[in-house]
């Protein structure tokens, strides 16, 4: 499929699902080709694989949250060396 830059962006969404569904799309301008939008393959790399298989290890696929219980610091950051610093 050939798509226009101007029409590409006006109906961004619709071509990102066909993109989704495995068509590629030569985006042209001035009805000269310019690139191609094809979709990313949706392997998991295999040490993440790995990783995932192990015992205690979860991942539901969204970004992490983060540490529940934050590590303590003792002494100090290194935001009071550089505060200290520039004194």
């Amino acid at each position: 499929m050939q798509v226009s830059v101007r029409e590409l962006k006006n109906h961004l969404s619709k071509y990102l699902h066909y993109i989704e569904t495995g068509e590629s799309i030569i985006i042209t301008c001035h009805h000269v080709p310019m690139a191609r939008l094809v979709s990313i393959p949706k392997s998991k790399d295999k040490d993440v694989q790995a990783i995932l298989q192990m015992e205690g290890i979860h991942w539901n696929g969204k970004k992490p949250k983060g540490a529940k219980n934050a590590p303590k610091v003792s002494g100090n950051t290194t935001s009071d060396y550089v505060i200290e610093d520039r004194g």
